[in-house]
């Protein structure tokens, strides 16, 4: 499986340039907090993090996540419908000049 949020929440942050940063997550979100963390320590300055799924994200996230592919696949029509949104959401472009 691949693994987005890491990659995702790694060149949000970069893109803002304000890193190392303080950043928060809760529930799924927090488990890509922790495995980006683990990852890339440099792009943070603390971390907070709440009700982070059970799951191995330190040490074995991707082999993890695996184990809730069924549950991304059911999903995934959701997603889809929320990244072809028209909204600020659906372009990271828009979401960062927002963020500044």
């Amino acid at each position: 499986m691949d693994w987005r949020g890491l990659t995702d929440l790694g060149a949000l942050l970069e893109g803002l340039g304000h890193t190392p940063a303080h950043v928060a997550g809760t529930s799924f979100g927090a488990s890509v907090v922790l495995g980006l963390a683990a990852r890339r320590p440099e792009l943070f300055r603390s971390i907070a993090v709440h009700e982070s799924p059970p799951m191995e994200v330190l040490a074995d996230g991707p082999a993890a996540m695996e184990q809730l592919q069924p549950a991304m696949v059911s999903i995934a029509p959701v997603l889809d419908h929320l990244r072809k949104a028209e909204s600020d959401l659906a372009d990271p472009a828009k979401v960062v000049a927002r963020l500044r």
